[in-house]
């Protein structure tokens, strides 16, 4: 039954917040990509929130990306609380009882433990929701791209390899 939920939709929705993140760096995607391989999910949401706004100051475009944003957000906590936990089923029944399970600790609380029972629907809602975000993220990268002229094309060429002079100190420093 669990085997019904996908990971896959989360990972979709990361990948095109990592690339509208690229377009946003500039035109040498590496320098974007160098940076979002290291960052989790909720600050590659703060750096696209960051970049964008830098790129605009139309209120317009920046509340709707907020708003998919804050979805984003929403997908990715709901997303990040079944792939942490986890799971009972009761039977191989269709309907059996799913309970989902974690032992968390916490700063000044101690040991906790969760347990809650949890449908099929529920996970696949969550599905459901994470491609309806990306579909909706797509459709703003596209239409924003035109209005500030996001240039996704990639690189010129590979990086250009300069010599750097010695300076008096010794230290190998470019500029």
């Amino acid at each position: 039954m669990l085997s019904a939920w996908s990971p896959t939709a989360s990972m979709q929705l990361e990948f095109y917040l990592a690339v509208f993140t690229w377009g946003l760096m500039g035109k040498d995607q590496r320098i974007g990509q160098t940076i979002t391989a290291q960052l989790s999910f909720s600050k590659l949401l703060v750096l696209v929130d960051t970049l964008f706004r830098h790129c605009t100051s139309d209120d317009a475009l920046i509340k709707d990306l907020n708003q998919i944003l804050a979805q984003a957000a929403d997908c990715e906590q709901r997303r990040n609380r079944v792939i942490h936990s986890a799971y009972l089923q009761m039977s191989d029944e269709p309907n059996a009882q799913i309970i989902r399970y974690k032992i968390t600790t916490k700063l000044k609380k101690g040991l906790a433990y969760q347990w809650e029972q949890i449908s099929i629907d529920e996970l696949l809602d969550l599905a459901t929701d994470l491609h309806q975000t990306t579909e909706v993220l797509a459709a703003f990268i596209a239409r924003a791209r035109k209005q500030i002229g996001i240039d996704f094309s990639g690189h010129d060429s590979k990086p250009k390899i300069t010599k750097r002079r010695k300076t008096q100190d010794g230290d190998d420093v470019p500029f």
